[in-house]
């Protein structure tokens, strides 16, 4: 037990044992086994169950209070020995059991005295490891099938290049299990498009080098007509041989999916998955590590038929593009990697407008625009800003709040600024966004006496389409908004607004969607998220 959880529970001696006990409990919850070597996706690590054991033995009143806590004592751990078993599951009076199969290798369940009858019947939920090529133990859930609300297979790397296609089977022996909820399942483990899961309603598959056919993974979909959550990941989607033979691919109704996300998935593959579910106007769809090489073909890219969007963001962080768009309801992530060495910046940053004009349909509503990433241009190599703007503003014609922003500490927000002007000016005699009231450079200018910021404001005042509140920042702190007005802002604007406005994509929890048995981003994801997933650190002020 490390110092922090000694030092709480010392503190916890003149607390109410209520308190006492969840301390307890918060405790444990932290002192979990390492899973590296496992499939991060999938496995949520056993707690450590010595180190609950050795907090009950610190005095008497500490004992007394956890042994009288039953949740505590709820987890069984793979590792117990069949006495202990029975002791976690005496104290644990009727709760509901967490127990975690046998990772050593063939699960010897029937050996296993939990597994017996009558305390099986507490079991609701199981994670249950098994080697490559072991089978499924169908018995062991037929077993658990009446009552196991939450299933959870994955398979152990002792053979982690050997690759086999997943394939049908039967992983309740053919009984319904009529209150399964969860489901998360290694795709090296099979899948089950053979039973049937009238109640599930989250569902997470994980592969690596496995390759996953598009017709039996909307099998399985098809059998899980009340899902809510669903969550592919790692998986290389493969279309089948026929399915230029639209009429001949099922099309699966999921109408009470909120979330749905493919993570590695194929870019190409992803869609064509995708125009074959049916879900609601108001469902989040992420797509996400989707590679861009030479001959990826953007036609094959559609929007889902989702609410009108009201708010649009485009992040790029060379080499990957975040497109995300979101309504009252619902929401569309497209998140695209490459190559570095098969696409340079500058051919990936023109996939843009195809992107945008994917949206076409759904951004004509859109009233805020975020525009952020690497601003970096030279005189042959336009600006992020100049290639989104344009197409962007033949889009959104009732455009009112815009916010840029560049993610490097290196390059100042007065670098974005001549790039901004020559977007919303048009020597053309229109104005671009010609609804546009609300400015916003996210970060901080040198100096707000910037001649293009001027020009700027000053010429759409000119032309009739004044911007009337400015989002700006000076890199002196002493600068204050009235003195901000006399460096000639104020004679173009109405409202000029120093405060901090930060713009934080990774943190946004409105694509954070969660239920009660995993997140949507792991912790090892949600750690490498600005760098495997190149989200633009554009909240610095």
């Amino acid at each position: 037990m490390t110092e922090d959880h000694t030092l709480k529970i010392f503190h916890s001696f003149s607390r109410p044992p209520s308190a006492t006990s969840y301390i307890i409990s918060d405790t444990r919850a932290d002192l979990h086994k390492a899973a590296s070597k496992y499939d991060s996706h999938l496995v949520e690590a056993e707690p450590d169950i010595r180190s609950l054991l050795a907090t009950t033995h610190v005095c008497h009143r500490l004992r007394l209070i956890a042994l009288a806590f039953a949740p505590l004592w709820s987890t069984i751990p793979h590792s117990c020995p069949g006495d202990l078993d029975l002791l976690l599951v005496a104290r644990s009076g009727n709760r509901p059991l967490r127990v975690f199969g046998d990772r050593s290798g063939f699960f010897r369940w029937s050996t296993t005295p939990i597994f017996s009858t009558p305390r099986r019947a507490q079991i609701q939920e199981l994670y249950l490891t098994q080697m490559p090529m072991e089978v499924c133990n169908e018995k062991l859930l037929a077993a658990l099938a009446s009552h196991l609300t939450y299933l959870n297979v994955i398979v152990t790397p002792r053979y982690p290049k050997g690759t086999r296609e997943p394939f049908p089977r039967l992983y309740f022996g053919g009984e319904d299990p009529v209150v399964l909820r969860a489901l998360a399942l290694s795709l090296k483990a099979g899948v089950s498009p053979c039973d049937n899961f009238p109640s599930l309603a989250h569902l997470r598959l994980c592969g690596t080098d496995t390759e996953y056919m598009g017709r039996m993974f909307l099998q399985l979909l098809a059998d899980t007509p009340v899902l809510e959550t669903l969550y592919l990941v790692d998986a290389p989607l493969e279309l089948d041989d026929d399915w230029a033979s639209s009429d001949r691919i099922p099309m699966v109704q999921l109408n009470r999916l909120r979330a749905l996300s493919f993570d590695n998935t194929g870019f190409e593959a992803a869609f064509a998955i995708l125009g074959h579910i049916k879900f609601p106007p108001d469902a989040v769809v992420a797509l996400h590590r989707l590679q861009y090489t030479r001959d990826t073909n953007l036609g094959t890219m559609f929007v889902p038929s989702l609410t009108k969007f009201t708010t649009l963001e485009v992040m790029e962080s060379y080499p990957a593009l975040h497109t995300r768009a979101r309504g009252e309801g619902g929401g569309f992530w497209i998140h695209m990697t490459t190559n570095r060495f098969d696409v340079p910046m500058l051919t990936f940053r023109t996939i843009i407008p195809s992107l945008l004009n994917g949206f076409a349909d759904t951004l004509d509503m859109v009233q805020t625009l975020r525009v952020g990433g690497s601003m970096s241009e030279t005189s042959m190599t336009p600006s992020l800003l100049e290639i989104t703007l344009p197409t962007a503003s033949q889009l959104m014609p009732t455009l009112s709040s815009l916010f840029v922003a560049s993610d490097s500490a290196s390059n100042p927000a007065a670098h974005l600024v001549p790039s901004l002007k020559r977007a919303l000016l048009s020597a053309k005699g229109s104005v671009p966004y010609p609804a546009l009231e609300t400015l916003g450079v996210l970060g901080t200018l040198p100096t707000t006496e910037d001649k293009h910021l001027l020009e700027l404001l000053a010429d759409r005042a000119r032309r009739g389409h004044r911007i009337r509140t400015v989002f700006v920042r000076s890199s002196r702190e002493e600068e204050s908004t009235e003195a901000l007005g006399s460096s000639g802002l104020r004679d173009h604007v109405e409202k000029i607004d120093t405060r901090r406005v930060t713009w934080n994509p990774e943190g946004d929890s409105f694509w954070r969607i969660e239920n009660e048995y995993w997140r949507l981003y792991p912790e090892g994801t949600r750690r490498q998220m600005v760098e495997m997933w190149g989200l633009p650190e554009v909240e610095r002020g």
